[in-house]
């Protein structure tokens, strides 16, 4: 009994936990380009990751299985007004894509959240995130206005100390099938 996919696998109960939790604060801005292949995402902080592996420096990831993921990214669009925008995750570099979200577009000063469903074929290769715009660049609002929450550990779920802007991007995968 399981869920069946088009390419004939299927995912089924007792499927082993691989996921990974991680999110970007800067201060900054990331700008999501226009450009052919789009904009690598930055990864600052990891809080969570088991049969994943998460590369800050690199702002890239490998997997300990094969099979398939759906990883969520959300965010805040600062500016670039209504543009299309799309997510990939791509497989040793950044053009080979191996999953893409819908192509969508919004205003400013909206959320956005996105889930890229991709298969993962090699324990050994790196995956990462890109974006892509459409006719201008949109960039990622960085929280840092109206204060913070009062909770003791909010600096430090944050990953930084005295934050006035909390988590920019945050990023979930999950293993979903063999």
């Amino acid at each position: 009994m399981g869920i069946n996919f088009s390419d004939g696998s299927t995912m089924t109960a007792g499927v082993s936990l691989s996921y990974a939790h991680w999110f970007y604060t800067s201060g900054g801005t990331v700008t999501i380009s226009t450009g052919s292949n789009g904009t690598h995402i930055p990864i600052s902080h990891v809080d969570y990751q088991s049969g994943i592996t998460v590369s800050t420096s690199n702002n890239n990831w490998t997997h300990s299985t094969t099979g398939k993921y759906v990883l969520t990214i959300r965010y805040r669009q600062n500016s670039g007004a209504d543009v299309w925008t799309c997510w990939g995750i791509t497989k040793g570099g950044n053009n080979n894509a191996v999953g893409v979200s819908a192509r969508t577009g919004s205003e400013n000063a909206h959320n956005e959240a996105y889930d890229i469903f991709y298969t993962v074929d090699s324990t050994s290769a790196t995956y990462q995130v890109q974006g892509w715009c459409g006719s201008s660049s949109k960039n990622v609002k960085n929280p840092d206005s109206q204060g913070k929450p009062a909770w003791s550990n909010y600096d430090t779920l944050c990953g930084e100390s005295n934050s006035t802007s909390g988590r920019q991007m945050d990023v979930i995968i999950q293993k979903i099938g063999s």
